[in-house]
C-alpha cells in the first residue's frame, strides 16, 4: 500500500480553520468536531495531520452549517490566492467539460477544444 506524501505548502494549516469552528462553536475536541461536520473521526485526524487536503464539498458544508464564508476559511488556512482554477479531472466531474473534450485536452497537452 503506498503511502500519500502529505500536502504542505509552507502556509497552508488547516488546524487553524478547524481550531476556529470548534472555538466558536463551543465544541469539546476533534471528535464532537466530527460529529458537528457530519464526517469521520478518522477524516478530522487526516485534516490535522495533512495526509488530506479540505476539499470543496468539506467547505461548503462548513459554509452552510456555521456561515463562515469560503474566503475566510481559504484565509484561515492560509490559502490566499486570488482564484482556483479545476483540474482536468474535477472539470470533467463538475460538467464544466464533456468527457471528449477532457480526452482531447490530454491528448493535446492544452484545456483548448479541438
Amino acid at each position: 500500500m503506498k503511502h500519500k506524501t502529505p500536502f504542505n505548502p509552507p502556509q497552508y494549516d488547516p488546524n487553524r480553520l478547524l481550531n476556529t469552528i470548534i472555538r466558536r462553536f463551543g465544541l469539546r475536541n476533534d471528535s464532537d468536531l466530527a460529529r458537528f461536520l457530519e464526517a469521520q473521526p478518522s477524516h478530522i485526524s487526516k485534516l490535522r495531520n495533512r495526509r488530506l487536503r479540505v476539499s470543496p464539498e468539506l467547505m461548503i458544508r462548513i459554509h452552510e452549517l456555521t456561515g463562515i464564508g469560503i474566503r475566510e476559511m481559504r484565509s484561515l488556512m492560509g490559502d490566499n490566492r486570488r482564484y482556483c482554477s479545476l483540474s482536468r479531472r474535477n472539470a470533467y466531474i463538475s460538467g464544466k467539460l464533456g468527457q471528449d473534450q477532457v480526452v482531447d485536452a490530454h491528448l493535446s497537452g492544452s484545456m483548448a477544444e479541438r
